[in-house]
Parts: C-alpha cells; structure tokens; sequence
C-alpha cells in the first residue's frame, strides 16, 4: 500500500443482470509509479457451464497511458483477474494465518480454485491435508482429479460442509448468496479468507462467524458495499469500528496480523484495481 493521496481508484461497480444469478462488475485506477490507468469488467453468469458448456466467468481489460488516456491495449483479463485474486488469496495466508497451518479447505472448486491451490503450495510447503467442498458435484470431482493428477497428490472430496472442522486456511470462492460456511463448524485459530462476495447481495459466511473474529479487509469502502460484511453493515450488526483495518495496514507493519494462534480471522476481499494494474 502506498501513500493514499498516490493512487487513484474508483470503487466497485457491481450490478446484477436479468439473467438469474449472473453480475457485472467494474474496477478501474493507477498506482504510482506505474504510469498507466488499468480498467477491467467481469461478467459471471454462474450458470454458464451448467447451461451452455462454457466459462462462468469472462473479463476484458484496458490499459491506457497516464498522461493522456490514449488506450494502450484491449485484452482478455480472465486469467489477469484469476491469478490475481489466487495469488492474493495466498499473500493473506502468509500474514495471517497460523506458521503451522497444515489442514487447508477449498469452499467452491471452480477455475480460481486450482489457481488458488497451486499459489498455496508454492508458498506453504508442509500441507498434510486437503479438503474440499462445492454444491455441484461435477465441479469438486472436476477438481479433485485434475489437481491430483497434475500435483500428485491427494485431495478429500468432502459431501458436506463438515470439511470446515479443524481447518486452518478455509479459502472462499463462490458465488453464494447465503451463509454457507457455519460458526459452528470452524474452529479457533482458522483463517477464512472469503473472496467469492464481491458484488450486493452475495454472502458465504454465517454472520456469527463475525462476533468473536478479527475482521480485515482489502478496502473498506468496497467491502461495505459488496463485501461479505456489507449485509451486517446495512443491518447494523456491524459497524465500521468493527473492522480491524484494511489489509495493507497488515503487509506495510502499520498493525500486526495474527497474534496467536487461538485467533480466529476473517479477511474480506472485493478485489482492487491496483492488482490488475500491477
């Protein structure tokens, strides 16, 4: 994170389409001292490969010069906001959760998933398991086989969301709309790094799982208005004094992360436009 008055973004732009479970959304800034403006716009149609046989996901970026905003380069950003959004999955590990963590857990087994699970093993070299959980059947065998085969090793397809128990990492990445990851099936020390509510509306954790957790998120501003937190906000069970600090604060050594291993955190994440920028 660099100084505020360096960077320039606009919040989230996240909307819902009439086509049932789909959203579009839109990031856009600069970041000093890179000397270009990134803009990306997502599209999820979540039922796309149930329906069609193809992506659920799309996304286009524009890159643009700084000094005059003369586009630069119009490309597919899928794989820019995937890699991204694994990689910072990952980098949020690092810093909070346990230097043991063995017991890792996957709540949606899509695309981001496998990036997900290859980011983490560059990094956490000592996993002794690995769970995972999705609502679709097809898409955890999809996930189980492919990252065994490619990673050689193994991976607990788990029927139920009991894969949560005892986990020390449990990684989010679905386009749930309610509570799907339950207070009472985690346990002390986890961190749950919910990455998959990025637009209103969309949810994957009980809102208990708030009451006795750390809160960071990535951006505040964003978090509210589209972040797993942002229906406790509008309820007002949660206030902004509730929310530990932003998750930049954490990696520059402004506040300290995880402070023992008994802690349970939560980080919240949206997605920011200095990641595609970057």
């Amino acid at each position: 994170m660099l100084k505020k008055d360096s960077n320039y973004f606009a919040p989230l732009v996240a909307y819902h389409t009439r086509i049932p479970n789909s959203d579009v959304d839109y990031r856009s800034g600069t970041m000093d001292p890179i000397p270009t403006i990134m803009s990306t716009q997502g599209y999820g149609y979540g039922d796309n490969m149930k329906k069609h046989g193809i992506p659920n996901v799309y996304a286009v970026g524009i890159l643009a010069d700084l000094e005059t905003g003369i586009p630069l380069s119009l490309m597919d950003a899928y794989y820019i906001s995937f890699i991204r959004t694994a990689a910072a999955e990952v980098v949020a590990s690092k810093y909070l959760a346990k230097k043991d963590a063995q017991i890792i857990t996957f709540i949606g087994c899509g695309n981001l998933a496998k990036l997900t699970l290859k980011c983490h093993l560059e990094h956490f070299k000592h996993v002794k398991e690995i769970r995972c959980w999705s609502r679709t059947e097809i898409t955890s065998k999809n996930f189980t086989d492919e990252m065994s085969n490619e990673l050689g090793i193994t991976i607990n397809k788990c029927d139920d969301k009991t894969a949560t128990q005892n986990s020390d990492i449990i990684y989010c990445n679905t386009r749930s709309r309610e509570a799907i990851v339950m207070n009472d099936e985690i346990s002390n020390g986890v961190l749950i790094n919910s990455f998959g509510s990025d637009a209103s509306g969309k949810q994957e954790l009980d809102p208990t799982i708030f009451n006795n957790s750390k809160i960071i998120v990535d951006s505040l501003e964003q978090c509210k208005i589209g972040g797993d937190i942002h229906k406790s906000i509008l309820n007002g069970t949660l206030k902004d004094e509730d929310i530990y600090g932003e998750f930049g604060e954490i990696v520059n050594g402004w506040k300290q992360g995880r402070e023992n291993d008994d802690e349970k955190i939560v980080m919240d994440s949206t997605g920011l436009a200095a990641l595609d920028i970057v």
